[in-house]
């Protein structure tokens, strides 16, 4: 018996064998790089959901910023009515408590004492008996600033009265938000009234009256533990998250080992070891509201997928299996040189076949799980998160044309992102139960202007407004009423565009006009305009979704009013909408905001 023969019968099986376990471990090799690829964008999820919802809670403490720049004094009870009609802990969950604390220079601590004690026993709210700032004011000190009014009483009663100097970390959010005029957050604290040892945070922003002056600061006190559990995504609410405070922004950024733990389930500070994590983690830095914080994240079980387990050991079975089946057919072709050549031959053949349906077996399973790992239920900004690392770990091996269309699949997902997010805006306008007050119009167009202050500089728009009324309304949805025709006349009007906003009385009700010098609009498409998704320009002419004009005309028809636009084509545009007067009928003191 030939001893090559021999040798052969042993070779071309192991030589198989070999393969499968290069193409097992080529695959498997693919896995780890895309379960670390899901790491990465699901960590930055849930670092942008925390970013955005500490953002979004920040427009509380502008709400209560605008209820002291409508009076010259705010009491308790108007401060307690505010709050209950914006149903702050139904709305914002983690916000532990919303509050104000005044401005007192020496002189005044006392005076303010004594007229808070007898205005909160007059309100009948659950206020303590008897104020006092806590700690008690050395004699050297020349300034408190208390906590005043707090919402809700109800277990937060230690807090009344606390002074924010007393502690490190309060005292320079003060310092920072009095200079800057933004919310500050600051370092993590334990908040006075919170039972348990969760950590929590406040934001600060600073208040006017309607004097002009700067009585003191608005305040949002929150519990982290709460705030996380409110962001994470649900399929990641198994992960070990980690928040870690890294000092002020305008600072360098301190190093994990010595910066504060905001949240910490387990207290093994785990993101100082990220190489133990057995599924991959990821450390994500952001800026909030002038702080440096870093979210650590680390799923507790594999993202993996479980075609990618089935795919991953396909290639050695197949092989093993192929091997078997190779060495049995090389034995039985030793028996006889005839049948040696012929069982050869249809070895070959059956290796190729065997090759070629292995081939398509990888192909439609690596498309399967393609699809499959793609989650296509996972959030839009997923989706945008691994295109966007596309270019960034394969960028050598695109050409121009692959580049290309990574960038339109990335903007797809971005409008649709938009789309999706101003459907959700258009939905709840006008779900939520409010209720029609006075609400000034200058402080609502004040606010956008100020909003769109960046959009206006890039753009030199030329930004007035003649004195404006006050009428029966929502205060948060006059100011997006506001905001969304400021926007679109920015869009439209190109640079350099003329926008200026005025009001006329018509009977009951005030006609309030916002106009530009833009390109102007057809006659025929005056009511299209208004209709949900309907555009009258191509995203590459000019960006937008065709939700904003809509969401104004639901805005007010729900507070029983109308709107409508007058332009021709060439001439501008000018939008005006209707709402009935606040009784008696006022206007704002006149004042032109030019930007």
């Amino acid at each position: 018996m030939d001893p090559r023969r021999i040798s052969a019968r042993f070779v071309l099986p192991l030589f198989v064998l070999a393969a499968a376990v290069g193409g097992h471990l080529l695959v498997s090799g693919n896995g780890r790089e895309r379960e670390r690829e899901r790491v990465d964008a699901r960590a930055h999820v849930v670092a942008g959901n925390l970013n955005a919802r500490v953002k979004e809670y920040g427009g509380v403490l502008y709400g209560v910023r605008g209820l002291f720049a409508a009076s010259p004094h705010v009491t308790a009870r108007a401060f307690h009515r505010s709050h209950e009609r914006s149903a702050i802990e139904q709305r914002y969950p983690g916000v532990r408590v919303v509050g104000y604390a005044a401005l007192l220079r020496r002189s005044q601590i006392s005076g303010h004492v004594r007229a808070l004690r007898r205005e909160t026993r007059a309100s009948g709210l659950d206020y303590p008996r008897h104020f006092a700032i806590h700690p008690v004011p050395s004699a050297q000190a020349t300034r408190a600033v208390p906590i005043t009014y707090i919402e809700p009483q109800t277990d937060n009663e230690p807090a009344v009265g606390l002074d924010f100097l007393s502690e490190p970390n309060r005292r320079a959010a003060l310092e920072r938000t009095l200079v800057s005029g933004r919310p500050e957050a600051t370092a993590p604290v334990r908040l006075i009234q919170e039972p348990g040892d969760q950590q929590g945070f406040l934001v600060m922003l600073p208040v006017e009256n309607a004097g002009g002056d700067a009585p003191g600061v608005a305040y949002a006190a929150f519990r982290m533990g709460d705030l996380i559990a409110s962001v994470v995504p649900r399929q990641d609410r198994g992960a070990a998250i980690e928040v870690y405070d890294l000092g002020p922004a305008s600072a360098p950024p301190l190093p994990l080992s010595r910066a504060a733990a905001m949240h910490d389930d387990d207290g093994v500070r785990a993101a100082l070891r990220p190489d133990d994590a057995q599924f991959g983690s990821q450390t994500i830095r952001f800026e909030v509201m002038g702080r440096q914080w870093a979210l650590y994240y680390a799923p507790r079980q594999s993202l993996a997928t479980s075609d990618q387990a089935v795919l991953n050991w396909l290639p050695l079975v197949i092989g093993a299996a192929l091997a078997a089946l190779l060495a049995w057919m090389l034995g039985a072709s030793l028996r006889t040189e005839r049948r040696a050549v012929a069982l050869a031959e249809r070895m070959t053949q059956s290796v190729r076949e065997s090759q070629n349906d292995l081939a398509r077996s990888n192909a439609e399973l690596e498309r399967f799980a393609y699809v499959a790992s793609h989650d296509l239920r996972e959030p839009l900004r997923t989706i945008t998160g691994f295109l966007g690392l596309l270019p960034r770990r394969h960028g050598a091996r695109l050409d121009d044309e692959g580049r290309e269309f990574v960038e339109l699949a990335v903007a797809g997902a971005k409008r649709m992102d938009a789309l999706i997010a101003e459907l959700l805006e258009y939905s709840r306008t006008g779900r939520s139960e409010t209720t029609a007050e006075p609400t000034d119009l200058r402080i609502a167009w004040n606010v956008a202007v100020r909003n769109l202050s960046a959009a206006i500089a890039e753009t030199g728009a030329d930004v007035s407004c003649s004195p404006l009324p006050v009428v029966m309304a929502d205060r948060g949805e006059m100011v997006q009423v506001m905001q969304n025709l400021l926007g679109n006349a920015i869009k439209y009007g190109g640079r350099g565009a003329h926008i200026h906003a005025e009001a006329v009385r018509r009977g009951a009700d005030w006609e309030i006009s916002v106009s530009d010098d833009g390109p102007g609009i057809d006659p025929r498409y005056h009511d299209r305009i208004f209709i949900l998704l309907q555009r009258l320009h191509r995203d590459d002419e000019v960006e937008g979704t065709g939700m904003g004009l809509a969401i104004c005309k639901k805005i007010v028809e729900g507070h029983g009013g109308r709107i409508w636009v007058e332009s021709q084509a060439g001439e501008g545009a000018r939008f005006v909408f209707a709402l009935p007067a606040a009784e008696p009928a006022r206007v704002s003191v006149p004042a032109t905001v030019h930007v």
